[in-house]
């Protein structure tokens, strides 16, 4: 033939829900005896087709292609579909078209159709028609695993019979070299030849492999019945795989129950019952959802796969209650941490789940002994804690927030002692802080010197005008709540310094003779005028001369002041000198 044989196989897939259409699909058989449909642009059906279908000689009658009977001049619409491809409703079968087309078969002879790819079929389907009368036809289906099944059937006359008709009036003509006469060709516009389709069920979880037919006819008014297989279509059956069905739990009088099959497998239909025996399915699919349930029920479940059905298979819903909402507390935390979230007296059974919002959504943690670990934090947030029995009823969710932790004040720092060659600093105690670090100039922190919690740190060995930059930091639990403060002070020098002029004139600047000094432990001082006359004597650091001698004031000019000074160290010093009185 002219055209590309169209041999696929196709798989019919039943989906498993609550609508389920089965269809019968092609098969790719091989084993065709016969063609029997003239197809091409030639004029001959003699040398298109290999047998007739009527009557014992070559100029009897064949079936043609729309293709053929255009190029020989047919009337419009004679003639059946080029592509041999026939369907009814959501079925369809494919005749080969290229080589032979049909199994052929007179009274007594058998012919085999074997499955091109074996495979499992609830039902199976035969593009059929017959001539010379109807025709009696057995068929025996072989399965790989060695068994079979006889079926039987009674195929209708193409031009008398009645059946499930998938296409007439496309008319038949003569089996003869062109060109064709009016006469050559007949019944394009009445309801001939027929073609049929007959169904056969198949044996439930078994692998067919090859169709053996026979015809059977006993009883022939003339010659020989004519029974033709011209294709084989099929509904894909499935192994019946005991159903594994989850429910959900019922958690107050009045509720419902979702069941769901957890394994469903294609080509199985899914119906479910509420008794045991008999009835008729209250739904068809892989998830059920009740009615309101008010006491402990038991639903049924049957798998099927054309008549191919398991036994109902109980599914138990239990009526429960929910438990109380968990009492739960949260610890505050660092931005960036994680918050532990306890359950107090969790039960033993119970499943605890931490979600983000007060209803629905799905759990970000879950714990069976009561603790639960939240997300890092970012900023304050409330998060929902809900316990669940082993029934699975789930409580009402109970809020737990929580806050970030903020910094410990700052500790207060001050020099409270400054000389020569030490320094103390001390600072305010910081409410909650467990002790205190130090670090000087930016080093490395360390325990002040009067221990891990003291408030004071003294700095020995240092040298007179030296800058000390001290930090003192909280020593605290979380890392982001520690605080500081810090302070700087210069150790003094350790000069001794008597001016050379002073101005006793009552401004309120330099009016009196004092010796500076941050060193003195003790001194004498005494000034002279001119005359070696002694005009002003101290042993206090504090008292200086302010110009006047018994109580007068005494003239400008220059005058002689000597000095014993014991420094803070230890150290004597001896000194004279001359300062001048200026008003």
């Amino acid at each position: 033939m002219a055209y590309m044989k169209k041999s696929i196989l196709f798989l019919c897939l039943l989906v498993a829900g609550s609508s389920v259409f089965a269809q019968y699909v092609p098969i790719a058989v091989t084993g065709f005896n016969h063609d029997v449909i003239a197809d091409g642009n030639g004029t001959s059906s003699l040398t298109t087709t290999t047998m007739e279908m009527d009557a014992a000689t070559v100029s009897n009658h064949v079936m043609c292609t729309q293709q053929f009977a255009v190029a020989n001049g047919f009337p419009t619409g004679y003639g059946l579909p080029n592509s041999l491809n026939f369907v009814s409703g959501t079925s369809s079968y494919q005749v080969p078209v290229t080589g032979n087309n049909a199994l052929y078969l007179l009274t007594s002879q058998t012919g085999t159709l074997t499955l091109t790819t074996p495979a499992m079929y609830s039902s199976i389907s035969l593009l059929v028609t017959s001539t010379e009368g109807t025709t009696s036809l057995s068929m025996t289906a072989n399965f790989t695993d060695g068994t079979n099944t006889v079926l039987t059937t009674t195929v209708q006359d193409w031009y008398s019979g009645a059946g499930t008709i998938i296409n007439q009036g496309t008319g038949r003509i003569q089996r003869k070299n062109g060109p064709f006469a009016a006469t050559d060709y007949d019944n394009n516009s009445g309801t001939a030849p027929r073609l049929f389709t007959v169904n056969f069920n198949m044996p439930c979880g078994k692998v067919l492999s090859s169709l053996l037919f026979k015809n059977t006819t006993s009883t022939v008014v003339t010659g020989s019945t004519r029974g033709f297989v011209f294709a084989v279509s099929g509904i894909a059956g499935s192994p019946l795989v005991t159903p594994i069905v989850t429910s959900t739990p019922v958690c107050s009088s009045g509720g419902t129950s979702t069941l769901t099959v957890t394994n469903p497998q294609v080509g199985l239909t899914y119906s479910w019952y509420t008794v045991a025996f008999g009835g008729v399915p209250v739904f068809t699919g892989t998830a059920y959802t009740t009615g309101a349930i008010s006491t402990n029920t038991t639903f049924y479940i049957v798998a099927s796969s054309g008549t191919c059905t398991t036994a109902r298979l109980p599914v138990a819903v239990t009526l429960s209650s929910p438990p109380a909402a968990p009492a739960a507390t949260v610890n505050n935390v660092c931005p960036g941490s994680t918050a532990t979230v306890t359950i107090a007296s969790p039960v033993t059974g119970t499943t605890y789940n931490l979600y983000t919002a007060a209803t629905g959504g799905s759990p970000i943690a879950t714990s069976t002994t009561g603790t639960l670990t939240t997300p890092v934090i970012a900023a304050a947030i409330t998060y929902y804690v809900e316990a669940i029995t082993s029934g699975g009823c789930p409580s009402i969710r109970t809020p737990v927030a929580v806050g970030l932790l903020t910094p410990f004040v700052n500790p207060v720092v001050t020099p409270t002692n400054i000389g020569t060659n030490t320094l103390t600093f001390s600072w305010t105690a910081v409410p909650g802080a467990t002790g205190y670090e130090v670090s000087i100039n930016g080093g490395a922190y360390g325990p002040p010197s009067t221990g891990a919690t003291g408030l004071s740190h003294t700095i020995n060995g240092l040298t007179p005008n030296t800058t000390i930059n001290i930090t003192v930091r909280t020593i605290v639990a979380n890392a982001c709540q520690v605080s500081s403060g810090s302070a700087t002070a210069i150790t003094v020098t350790d000069q001794v310094f008597v001016p050379n002029v002073f101005t006793p004139n009552g401004d309120g600047k330099n009016d009196v003779l004092l010796v500076f000094s941050n060193i003195t432990q003790s001194l004498h001082f005494q000034v002279f005028n001119q005359w070696g006359e002694k005009v002003f004597e101290t042993d206090d650091k504090s008292i200086g001369w302010t110009g006047t001698y018994k109580g007068k004031p005494q003239p400008s000019g220059v005058y002689v002041y000597t000095l014993k000074l014991v420094t803070t160290a230890g150290l004597v010093i001896d000194r004279k000198g001359s300062v001048t009185l200026v008003r």
